[in-house]
């Protein structure tokens, strides 16, 4: 009984609630539409390919600006989406401090 009431005094569930939140914006970002169109961030990848590869295999160096451009806009979002993903990992973390230890016997 000492160790249920602890549990209850001690974590707080609402933070599963908020990794729920964080995996939506991540989903938003990273997962095909209702229809079936990849996602704006999916797309603007493939764009930095295609700048990359006309400089730097085609030595297209009026693309320059616009490849450097993109990866700077792009290089913005991901934070974002390892935030979330770190929130999530430090919710299930956190709530695992409170598995009882395995037992050893077989």
């Amino acid at each position: 009984m000492a160790k249920e009431r602890y549990l209850i005094d001690e974590y707080d569930t609402h933070r599963i609630l908020e990794a729920v939140d964080s995996l939506d914006l991540v989903r938003y970002e990273i997962c095909d539409d209702e229809d079936g169109r990849p996602t704006e961030l999916r797309q603007k990848l493939l764009k930095l390919h295609q700048l990359g590869f006309e400089v730097f295999r085609e030595g297209q160096n009026s693309q320059k600006e616009a490849m450097f451009d993109l990866a700077d806009e792009l290089s913005l979002k991901v934070p974002e989406l390892i935030v979330a993903l770190e929130q999530i990992q430090d919710a299930l973390m956190d709530l695992l401090e409170f598995q009882d230890p395995p037992d050893d016997e077989w």
